[in-house]
């Protein structure tokens, strides 16, 4: 049978009300079962174990180095955040995040179209579903079941954990790139310094960094960090975290000061320090073949290794050895421009004559262009000529000649 248009229309219509009813009893029913299951694994699920570096210090408690592998954490508390960074955070991820339950249904929703559409989404989540999908979910996964789980999980979260201490968890546990997780690890690899020191256009380069590391890089890509910094500041001046006399400031100064010659591909992985790393080198392989057995893993579990080095001590003790190093080395240059000297004098007049007595006319040591062929030439043909005419003609070990044959020829060797 063909339909009329009106009908079509109409079916339409039925069409949609009866997915958007779907949709509201889908939701509905997540709700209740929210209410109802059993979490009594909820605290176990959340407090997961965070991996964290090994840290290394010496006998005064100054750090030497950190073990990690894939992932360099540092966590810090809300409190010790500065503020601009929250602002930064829920301008530019969930600007509803105060007044949400833990989803946004328009965020949702938009979400659930792009999969129905067959379209890899991003956005639309709040702060609370990021954290949970982090912890409860497989991100990678863009089924509409996955999005039903990190709801699920985000209603818990909102109901077992303050709005801060949510921040706090979030703050401290996702990606920032280069090998950073946590707002801590990504200051001291983006910027060098402790993350209560950074500046409002700093923070806006760490939460940009959220959304996709490899676009916004500000060491590989800075034109694109640039403009997306540019961008949350300016939101933030609209939503009155901020004076655009301070955005403007902040933007000048951090460009201004910026490392243009920073390497691309730097990771934290690959700018580790390591104030002793033969030290920290034995420190690594005494804990994992002697110390720390079974499951125990270095480069995730977080321990502090107390040692009984003094680095102020082992520094004093290198600048030391290299200045003996460089003392002893000027000496040995001098005894061996003096030998050079004796031999010049003393021993190329021989080669001459020599060459001269021998019939050797390929070389000729007068000329001092050619005094170093002079004396390859002698360490090669007439130092052990030398020795040979001295045992043809009956002298021993110690006589001037062969002993000054094996001398002329030890020193040679060292020019």
């Amino acid at each position: 049978m063909q339909l009329t248009r009106p009908k079509k229309i109409t079916i339409g219509v039925l069409a949609g009300v009866a997915a958007a009813a779907a949709i509201t009893i889908g939701i509905s029913l997540g709700l209740s079962l929210a209410t109802m299951r059993n979490i009594s694994d909820f605290d176990s699920l959340a407090n997961q174990n965070t991996a964290l570096p090994t840290q290394v210090f010496d006998i005064n408690g100054e750090l030497i180095t950190q073990f990690f592998s894939e992932e360099k954490r540092e966590i810090v508390s809300l409190d010790e955040m500065p503020k601009h960074l929250i602002y930064a955070l829920v301008t530019r991820e969930d600007q509803d995040y105060f007044k949400h339950n833990g989803f946004s249904f328009r965020g949702t929703f938009r979400a659930l179209v792009n999969v129905i559409l067959g379209r890899y989404f991003s956005g639309g989540s709040t702060i609370t579903q990021q954290l949970s999908g982090h912890l409860f979910a497989d991100r990678t996964d863009i089924s509409i079941m996955r999005k039903i789980r990190e709801l699920w999980w985000a209603l818990q979260l909102e109901r077992h954990w303050t709005k801060n201490e949510i921040l706090e968890e979030y703050l401290n546990r996702m990606y920032f790139g280069a090998n950073t997780y946590g707002v801590a690890a990504a200051s001291q690899f983006y910027f060098g310094k402790d993350i209560r020191d950074i500046s409002v256009a700093e923070s806006a380069i760490l939460v940009i960094q959220l959304a996709n590391p490899s676009l916004y890089n500000p060491f590989r890509r800075p034109n694109a960090a640039r403009n997306m910094q540019s961008t949350v500041l300016s939101q933030m001046v609209q939503l009155g975290y901020i004076t655009q006399e301070t955005a403007d400031k902040a933007f000048a100064e951090y460009w201004a000061n910026f490392d243009f010659s920073r390497a691309t591909t730097s990771t934290a992985f690959f700018e580790r320090e390591d104030k002793a790393p033969y030290f920290s080198e034995h420190v690594r392989i005494e804990l994992q073949n002697r110390i720390l057995l079974g499951t125990s893993d270095i480069y995730r579990d977080g321990y502090k290794v107390y040692t009984t080095l003094d680095l102020k001590a082992q520094e004093a003790a290198e600048r030391y050895l290299v200045t003996g190093i460089h003392n002893a080395n000027r000496i040995y240059q001098r005894g061996i421009r003096r030998q050079q000297a004796n031999v010049d004098a003393k021993y190329v007049p021989l080669i001459d004559l020599l060459s001269l007595a021998f019939n050797i006319t390929d070389i000729r040591i007068a000329d001092t262009r050619q005094l170093q062929g002079a004396k390859q030439y002698f360490l090669d043909e007439m130092t052990p000529l030398m020795d040979m005419l001295g045992l043809m003609f009956g002298q021993n070990e110690q006589h001037p000649m062969r002993i000054g044959a094996r001398a002329a020829h030890g020193i040679l060797r060292q020019m």
